[in-house]
C-alpha cells in the first residue's frame, strides 16, 4: 500500500506530465519525422493541440501554411495524430493525417491543387496548368510505398492545356488505390 508521502509524489509527478503535455510543443513532435520522409518546414508554432506549421514542403514542393490540431488517441501509441487545413500559393485542402517515424496515414481528406504554381511538365515539355482535386478516404504511404489506399481525383489539365491551342479538351477522373506498393490510379 502506498504511504500518503509517496501518493502526493505520485499526484505530483502525474500533474507534471499532464501539464507537459497540455503544453507539448508542436516543434518537438515535428523533429521527430524521419527526414528520408521528405517532409521538411520553415517554423512551427504553438503546441500539439492547436498549432501552425509555415512553409510546409513535400520533397521539392512548396505546400504551404498548415494549421493543425492534435487528436490524443494516437499519442498514446507513438504517433501524430492530426486535424489539418492547409492554405497555400498551390493549392488547400483539409482533413486528418496521422505520422509515425516512417508513415503517413491520410483520411477524409480533400484537396485542390493548382498545377499552374509548380513547374509540371506535360509529354510535350510545355508547363501544365489547370487543378488537379481529390478526395481521400484512407492513403497509407511508408517508405517502402503505397500500403492502403482509397480515393478519388480529377483534373482539367487536358482541357486547359488544349485550350491554350484553341482545341477542345475534357475533365479526366478517376479512382485510386494502391498496388504491390505501387499507388494506382
Amino acid at each position: 500500500m502506498f504511504s500518503s508521502r509517496k501518493l502526493q509524489v505520485l499526484l505530483v509527478i502525474g500533474f507534471l506530465l499532464f501539464f507537459f503535455l497540455l503544453r507539448l510543443p508542436l516543434g518537438l513532435v515535428m523533429g521527430q519525422l524521419d527526414p528520408a520522409s521528405g517532409v521538411s518546414w520553415q517554423a512551427v508554432q504553438g503546441t500539439v493541440w492547436r498549432g501552425q506549421i509555415i512553409g510546409l514542403k513535400y520533397q521539392q514542393y512548396e505546400i504551404g501554411t498548415a494549421d493543425i490540431s492534435a487528436k490524443p488517441l494516437p499519442l498514446l501509441m507513438g504517433k501524430l495524430g492530426l486535424k489539418f487545413s492547409i492554405e497555400g500559393q498551390g493549392g488547400s485542402g483539409d482533413g486528418q493525417i496521422t505520422l509515425s517515424r516512417k508513415t503517413a496515414l491520410l483520411e477524409q481528406t480533400d484537396f485542390q491543387i493548382n498545377l499552374g504554381a509548380y513547374s509540371i511538365r506535360d509529354a510535350f515539355g510545355q508547363k501544365m496548368y489547370g487543378m488537379f482535386s481529390g478526395a481521400i478516404d484512407l492513403l497509407d504511404i511508408s517508405l517502402q510505398g503505397c500500403e492502403r489506399g482509397n480515393f478519388s481525383v480529377e483534373t482539367d489539365a487536358l482541357a486547359t492545356s488544349l485550350k491554350r491551342v484553341g482545341e477542345e479538351g475534357f475533365l479526366l477522373s478517376g479512382q485510386g488505390r494502391c498496388e504491390e506498393g505501387d499507388l494506382i490510379l
